[in-house]
């Protein structure tokens, strides 16, 4: 019977499909502006929150009063391969946000980093950012232009400026005292939840954890260097490494699950009983045996 009761929960979520729009967030932290877009709450929201906090702290370090947005657009396919970093040296206007990704429709003083990524690296960002402030008069010598057509028609779109792969790996491999004494710093990214779960960053790691505003680190405090997607309920979390690897945090303790098969994301978390978690997606029903460590997926899919 409570099989039964379990394929008929799956059917019921498969055909209850959702449309959704692109997630975005802007914020201001003194001169620093931040952008986020993409298709759902990915960890890319959180790792803009740190560098729109920490850009301002190395602003005043660096005795830097422009305004300076960063603005970052994870693309919607998971295979996209052509990352793309630019220094935009005389315009701060918000570009991505409006869908106009070769040639900004607005103007605004102050300059701008681009970002078009399927991930990013906080302290990458931040060097990015202290190099761009250092070196505002030879941004423009060290990019290339690519001109940009539609593939089916080959109409003319745009073009856009962008740093050379050689160029970055320049900046990212330099070794900044500043950056360094900066990273050192505790930034929350959310807040606690009602049961004490929140998130923070520091030193190139991210934390969960339950009250650990004090900084005390037990078993229910998780520290990894990246991850891919989180998302919580009540006393359970879970935090996606990628597709097939996460962990579950209950409220005693945290567990890494390995899954044989790759699991669409996002998922959301409907309810937890008696060491079984039942979470979805937008098409599949899924019954999480937490001791086991143990995914069951095997209902009736949706066509």
């Amino acid at each position: 019977m409570r099989k039964y009761f379990f394929i008929i929960m799956a059917l019921c979520f498969c055909f209850n499909s959702y449309a959704h729009k692109d997630k975005q967030r802007l914020e201001t932290h003194g001169n620093i502006k931040t952008a986020c877009k993409a298709t759902f709450h990915y960890s890319v929201f959180e790792k803009v929150i740190a560098i729109g906090i920490l850009s301002e702290k190395l602003a005043k370090e660096l005795n830097f009063k422009d305004t300076l947005l960063i603005e970052v657009r994870k693309p919607h396919s998971e295979n996209f391969e052509n990352d793309s970093y630019q220094f935009d040296v005389n315009n701060s206007a918000y570009q991505f946000i409006f869908e106009s990704y070769y040639e900004s429709l607005y103007k605004a003083d102050g300059m701008a980093i681009r970002i078009q990524a399927k991930d990013i690296n906080i302290t990458d960002v931040l060097k990015l950012v202290e190099y761009a402030i250092l070196n505002k008069k030879k941004l423009d010598k060290m990019q290339l232009t690519e001109k940009i057509y539609d593939y089916f028609d080959n109409t003319f779109l745009g073009k856009y400026k962008y740093i050379p792969k050689e160029e970055l790996a320049k900046i990212w491999n330099n070794q900044s005292d500043l950056i360094t004494k900066i990273i050192n710093e505790k930034i929350p990214l959310s807040v606690e939840d009602e049961s004490g779960l929140g998130i923070y960053w520091q030193n190139n790691n991210f934390i969960f954890g339950r009250n650990y505003r004090k900084g005390e680190i037990d078993n229910k405090t998780l520290l990894i260097p990246n991850y891919y997607y989180f998302t919580s309920k009540g006393s359970s979390g879970l935090i996606f490494l990628n597709n097939t690897q996460f962990y579950h945090m209950g409220y005693y303790q945290n567990l890494f699950i390995e899954n044989a098969e790759p699991i669409n994301l996002p998922v959301f978390i409907d309810s937890e009983l008696f060491n079984k978690l039942i979470f979805y997606n937008s098409r599949q029903l899924f019954l999480l045996l937490i001791d086991k460590k143990k995914v069951i997926s095997d209902f009736e899919n949706c066509q």
